[in-house]
């Protein structure tokens, strides 16, 4: 399903709900379009006009390719290049190998190229992943993906590494047949249908879907649906609603120790801000002037232990300047006058004389100086002087003014000091003695002297007082804000909170129901997209249960949020029962290939392959069988890629006549790593021993433990293909064979089964044939388990000949 297309089912859907709201649909289609959306039209409110449609870069359409081939060198397990070639066409080719032969480096080579990561690494510790280097090879690494592109031809994804390069510093390039490099795997469009669409399979990764917790699986077989635009909406939707309701909620859980420490409080601001917050719907703008001190609401008490705080009085040098200038201004007054009084008297009896003098006798000389003449002339020189005196009393007058002046600032500086206010608090200690010398330096005497005495005398007291309530009223005032202080604090944050949850509560109402109706509706969506999927999942468990009582029966994806899961139903023997508690472990994993490859092979996946990588570890035999099945019609229309370690995979292959490609993956000295069309297990097994033990690089010690474990596999693996071979011509159902090849538990006793049929018959004509292979039932033997003590090579051809002794048994 299309983006444009779930868009417009989901629309249509909401459409026809009429409970639905205007705003909620227009929630629903931003949140179906992007975060910015839907946090645009949240913020700018209701009525806000529908998303404009997103402006995407047009898409790169995914490229439809099969597997051509894949090259590796220096990567895993895998030194010198290692080539494997494929048929880029519908089929199945079945890549053998035992463990540490290199087949899953091959595996985890393609994935790592196309994917840029691997399952297997990421469940592991990060020495595993800095391990991925091959260790016989120093110099640079490399993969090869070549592809057949349809319409385009050959395409190669290639990977390059420097001999320093870390894993994920790797040149990755996509290159197209005579075209240049591309940087990059942006250009074969396969990001997004790599997630829905994934064509590699591994036995981990499928046993890690059913082992983790089940909103893992549920989500794993969702991406198939095409309904992640949905998903991503509803988490959309959620997050905002979160988001949206959290300050309500916060509030909430603020609210309830606030009024606790509200209670224990004494200051008359908590008790208000109590009494809003005991109400259904408080006044949030009286509880904003509580914390922000508005006029009104702030306690008298502490007005008052605001204004002492700051109370003043006149300056210690003020106070001292007047003082001395009433003092300096009266002693100006006392000498001038002193001094034109006494010029005054004298004058005046001089010129009183003179004058009556000259009244009595007319002109003639002075009676004083003898030399002088009192006439018109001297008259003149009188009336100067008579100005002079004039002059003398304006001197008089400025300083009776400067006098003035003085007392006037005396009077005033004793005056200006405020009466202190009444106010009844025990802790105000100081006040009363502030008070006493407030009086005393008011009651100020009327005399100049006496006064600047005052303002000497009594205000060294009154600063004293001041300065000690000023201290004491600020320490009030600021232990009683100290106590408001955290709690105004708090208080701010929950009216934030409060605001907030108002502000926020219509438009989290219609988030809400945005998220509610996307999750009803989404469900049903999930469920009917699913059910093709599901029937698909059906029928490949009804090929691969073969004999398993466990019916698969409905398939749904059920829950949200931490509690989705898929319910997978099943009945055993005609009881319904929840599948996974009813299923072995080899039932879970064929139930895991059941699930993933209908989603593997989905018709619009653009992956022509899939690649399954050790599917049948935990299966039984009578599961190999249907899984052989199973590929087999994948085969008909796509390329499909099986890497087992598994001999019972290529024999069941080749049993069943299928039209498929078996190849050996082996590993020699030096992690050199071949390919090679399938030979007999045992042959393989012998040149695994034979390289072992020609290669110097490898321990004795280790070899002593390897060797005979290669040996003991070849020979019982030899006597296996005997036996089956035998018994099936015979016509023994495959049940019965299995049965008694796995009841054989020592080598002696399978040799029999290949001998004789029989795994208790004896062998000892056989073993007395030929003293190679008595000397090979030992090395497979206590060897296989107490390790080889003699020459290597020797032991292999011993064994070697023992193999072909039970090979000849066969013809």
């Amino acid at each position: 399903m299309t983006e444009d297309t779930l868009i417009t089912t989901v629309l249509d859907l909401a459409d026809a709900d009429t409970s639905l709201s205007e705003d909620v649909k227009l929630l629903i289609l931003a949140a179906l379009d992007s975060d910015e959306t839907l946090s645009s039209v949240i913020e700018l409110g209701p009525g806000t006009a529908a998303p404009a449609a997103p402006e995407h870069a047009d898409p790169v359409q995914p490229v439809g390719a099969y597997l051509k081939s894949i090259k590796v060198s220096g990567f895993r397990g895998i030194g010198p290049q290692l080539s494997l070639a494929l048929s880029p066409s519908p089929g199945l080719t079945v890549i053998a190998g035992r463990n540490g032969s290199g087949k899953s480096s091959v595996a985890e080579a393609l994935e790592f190229a196309i994917t840029g990561q691997s399952y297997r690494w990421a469940n592991k510790s990060k020495v595993w992943k800095d391990s991925w280097r091959n260790l016989h090879t120093a110099d640079k690494a490399e993969i090869r993906i070549e592809i057949a592109v349809e319409g385009q031809g050959v395409t190669t994804v290639g990977l390059d590494w420097s001999s320093t390069a870390h894993l994920d510093d790797c040149a990755r390039w996509v290159q197209r047949q005579g075209a240049p490099r591309q940087p990059g795997l942006d250009s074969l469009g396969w990001s997004v249908p790599m997630e829905l669409y994934r064509p590699l399979l591994s036995y981990d990764e499928l046993g890690g879907r059913m082992e983790a917790e089940p909103s893992k699986l549920h989500d794993a077989l969702e991406k198939i649906l095409g309904l992640q635009q949905l998903n991503d909406a509803l988490t959309r939707l959620t997050a905002q609603s979160k988001a949206l309701s959290a300050p309500q909620a916060e509030a909430k859980r603020l609210v309830v120790g606030l009024k606790s420490k509200l209670e224990a409080s004494g200051d008359s601001r908590a008790a208000t801000a109590l009494a809003q917050l005991r109400k259904r719907a408080p006044d949030l703008g009286a509880i904003s002037s509580l914390v922000t001190g508005a006029s009104g609401s702030v306690d008298q008490g502490l007005d008052v232990l605001e204004r002492l705080s700051r109370w003043s009085v006149p300056t210690e040098s003020d106070v001292a300047a007047a003082a001395e200038a009433l003092e300096s201004a009266v002693q100006g007054m006392v000498d001038v006058a002193n001094a034109a009084g006494q010029m005054l008297r004298e004058r005046s009896q001089i010129l009183k004389r003179a004058v009556e003098l000259h009244a009595k006798h007319g002109d003639q000389l002075c009676p004083v100086c003898s030399q002088g003449e009192l006439n018109a002339e001297w008259a003149t020189v009188a009336r100067a002087e008579v100005d002079a005196a004039h002059a003398e009393i304006a001197d008089i007058d400025r300083a009776q003014g400067a006098l003035e002046e003085a007392r006037r600032v005396a009077v005033d500086i004793v005056r200006t000091t405020r009466e202190l206010p009444a106010v009844t608090d025990a802790e105000l200690t100081l006040l009363g003695p502030a008070a006493a010398a407030q009086a005393n330096w008011l009651a100020a005497p009327a005399g100049d002297v006496q006064l600047a005495t005052h303002l000497r005398e009594a205000f060294a007291p009154l600063a004293e007082a001041f300065d000690g309530l000023r201290v004491q009223a600020a320490e009030l005032l600021t232990q009683r804000e100290d106590l408001w202080s955290p709690l105004a604090l708090e208080l701010s944050s929950w009216l934030r909170l409060a605001t907030a949850a108002g502000e926020n509560g219509p438009m989290t109402d219609r988030v809400k129901a945005a998220a509610e109706w996307l999750k009803q509706n989404g469900a049903a969506l999930r469920n009917e997209r699913l059910q093709p999927i599901a029937g698909r999942a059906r029928a490949i468990w009804a090929m691969l249960r073969q004999e398993s009582n466990v019916d698969l029966g409905a398939i749904r994806l059920t829950g949200s949020g931490t509690q989705r899961k898929v319910d997978l139903r099943a009945e055993v023997d005609g009881t319904e029962a929840g599948a996974l508690g009813v299923m072995s472990q080899g039932e879970l994993h064929a139930l895991a290939l059941s699930l993933f490859l209908p989603r593997a092979t989905a018709p619009q996946s653009p992956f022509r392959f899939v690649v399954l990588d050790d599917p049948i570890q935990a299966m039984d035999p009578s599961k190999v069988e249907g899984f052989v099945q199973v590929i087999s019609e994948l085969a008909l229309d796509r390329q499909v890629i099986v890497l087992s370690h598994d001999d019972r995979l290529p024999e069941a292959v080749r049993r069943s006549g299928v039209d498929a490609g078996i190849v050996e993956v082996t590993r020699g000295a030096d992690s050199q790593v071949t390919i090679s069309s399938a030979a007999d297990p045992a042959s393989r097994y012998l040149d695994e021993a034979w390289a072992v033990a020609r290669d110097e690089n490898v321990p004795t010690t280790i070899k002593d433990k390897i060797t005979p474990g290669l040996c003991r596999m070849a020979l019982e693996s030899a006597a296996r293909d005997v036996f089956m071979s035998n018994a099936f011509s015979q016509g023994l159902s495959r049940v019965d064979v299995e049965s008694r090849w796995q009841d054989a538990k020592r080598t002696a006793e399978r040799v029999a089964l290949a001998l004789h049929g029989d795994r208790k018959a004896s062998i000892d004509g056989w073993v007395d044939g030929d003293s190679k292979r008595r000397r090979a039932l030992r090395i497979c033997g206590r060897g296989a388990h107490q390790g080889a003590n003699a020459d290597h090579l020797d032991e292999i051809k011993d064994v070697k000949a023992a193999v072909h002794a039970v090979r000849w048994a066969k013809k």
